[in-house]
C-alpha cells in the first residue's frame, strides 16, 4: 500500500529512495529493498527490531519513515488530491501504534 501512495504521487514529486523491510518468519531477520534504486539489503534480527513497523508487515527505519511522511505530505499539499488534515490524522493514528 505504501508503495501505491509513493507511486501514486511520483509525477508530482521525486519520492524518496528510502528502505523498505519484510521481515523472515522465526525471526531469523529480513529482506529489504530501496524504493528506487532497489539495492537489496538483508538484515539480521537485531536490525529488524530497531526498526519501525506498520502491520508487522512492512519495516523501516524512523529516518526512512519521516522520509516517506514527508514526501506524502508535501505531495498531499502540492496536488491536492487528498485532504492534508486527514492525511495527518492518518500519520497520527500510525504513530500511536508505534
Amino acid at each position: 500500500m505504501l508503495l501505491i501512495v509513493l507511486l501514486n504521487f511520483s509525477c508530482a514529486l521525486k519520492p524518496p529512495d528510502v528502505r523498505i523491510c519484510t521481515r523472515y518468519p522465526f525471526n531469523m531477520g529480513g529482506t529489504c529493498n530501496n524504493t528506487i534504486t532497489e539495492a537489496p539489503y538483508k538484515m539480521t534480527e537485531l536490525e529488524v527490531e530497531t526498526m519501525i513497523t506498520y502491520g508487522g508487515m512492512i519495516y523501516f527505519s524512523a529516518k526512512d519513515y519521516g522520509e516517506i511522511k514527508k514526501f506524502i505530505l508535501e505531495a498531499c499539499l502540492r496536488t491536492k488530491k487528498c485532504d492534508l488534515k486527514k492525511t495527518e490524522n492518518r500519520f497520527d493514528h500510525i504513530e500511536g501504534t508505534l
